[in-house]
């Protein structure tokens, strides 16, 4: 999947300490940045739960 390049907002989220650490550590790994994976799952997300 890739992400569309355009305009972005800010939004603040919060989330599991857990899963915030699995975030860190997976984004880490792969050298993601932490924003283009969130963003991905709630693409993700949507689209099989529209």
């Amino acid at each position: 999947m890739t992400l569309e390049k355009g305009k972005k907002v800010r939004k603040t989220i919060v989330i599991n300490e857990e899963v915030g650490a699995l975030l860190d550590s997976f984004a880490d790994q792969q050298k993601f940045n932490k924003s283009d994976l969130i963003e991905i799952a709630i693409l993700d997300l949507v689209i099989k739960y529209k």
